[in-house]
């Protein structure tokens, strides 16, 4: 039983109401209701499609909320249509107004589609969805039927091989090749700069899905969480020693590669390196040694 902002369990025998779930919002002129539900028995989860709150899972005894998806983590929508289940798979599809997501049960990831991915549209219809009986799920949308087979997109859990595609530098030419700074790193005079640093997992197909998070090391600390390109720029870089990591991730934040490290120093100038800097504390002291002897001798 569904109100303006609460579902309700009624027992028949006992004639009782017991609150499943209750919106959290204060706003009373919009109704937060619940559009379609999912029992996942295997891993005791209720979930729960709203309207405006997003995609809700809570426990089927005591109805405490134990999870959110939604705009707030990983959907790009809080309003949630319907719910179909790939058991067999353990995958979970959601529709919204604005796409459609798969959702890993056991590891709550999910994945996006939309018209980037040949949806014909991204805002489905609410409680329109069905299992056909060859097994295809049907979404009803605002454009017609949206009908697939979910076993289409099972991919494997193994990681994407993410390398090092090319390293340039505008002060010079580099003759980069694979791999070549597996073993040690890159030097580069205190002269140099612009280094560009390149990386790809080489999947051209899904390339506007991936995500790489990138991060710097070293004198000069850096961090870009969610670069959309596949490669960064340093115009100048502090003396020493640097570690870049690069990883890949799906536009919902699923990593997909494993981590690349790539080494490099930054040399210092000859006037500004640590040898230098102690030579001209040697040099000071010896002068001001002089320069006190030179005084005590000449007030004797």
């Amino acid at each position: 039983m569904s109100t303006a902002k609460r579902l309700y369990r009624y027992n028949e025998k006992t004639q009782k109401l017991t609150t499943i779930f209750q919106s959290n919002s204060t706003k009373d002129n919009v109704f937060h209701t619940v559009e379609n539900i999912y029992l996942d028995e295997a891993r005791d989860t209720l979930w729960l499609a709203t309207t405006q709150e997003g995609l809700i899972g809570v426990n089927p005894s005591t109805y405490q909320r134990k999870h959110y998806i939604g705009l707030k983590n990983t959907l790009r929508t809080d309003s949630i249509y319907s719910l179909l289940a790939d058991d067999h798979n353990g995958f979970l599809w959601v529709s919204s107004n604005n796409g459609l997501y798969q959702l890993n049960l056991d590891t709550l990831n999910t994945n996006t589609y939309t018209i980037e991915d040949g949806l014909s549209t991204n805002e489905f219809e609410p409680i329109s969805a069905v299992r056909l009986q060859d097994n295809q799920l049907a979404f009803g949308s605002n454009s017609g039927l949206q009908v697939f087979d979910p076993s289409d997109f099972i991919t494997t859990s193994s990681k994407s091989s993410l390398e090092i595609t090319d390293i340039d530098l505008f002060s010079k030419s580099l003759s980069y090749y694979p791999n070549e700074y597996t073993n040690k790193p890159l030097m580069l005079s205190h002269k140099d700069m612009g280094l560009m640093i390149s990386f790809s997992i080489f999947d051209y197909q899904n390339k506007d899905k991936v995500r790489y998070k990138v991060t710097l090391s070293g004198p000069t600390l850096l961090t870009y969480d969610d670069l959309k390109v596949n490669k960064v720029f340093f115009t100048k870089l502090q003396p020493g020693d640097y570690s870049l990591t690069v990883s890949a991730y799906t536009r919902d934040g699923v990593n997909i590669s494993i981590p690349k490290t790539f080494n490099f120093n930054v040399a210092y100038a000859p006037w500004q390196s640590p040898i230098a800097y102690t030579a001209y504390l040697f040099g000071i002291i010896i002068i001001l040694s002089l320069l006190f002897g030179s005084i005590a001798v000449a007030k004797l």
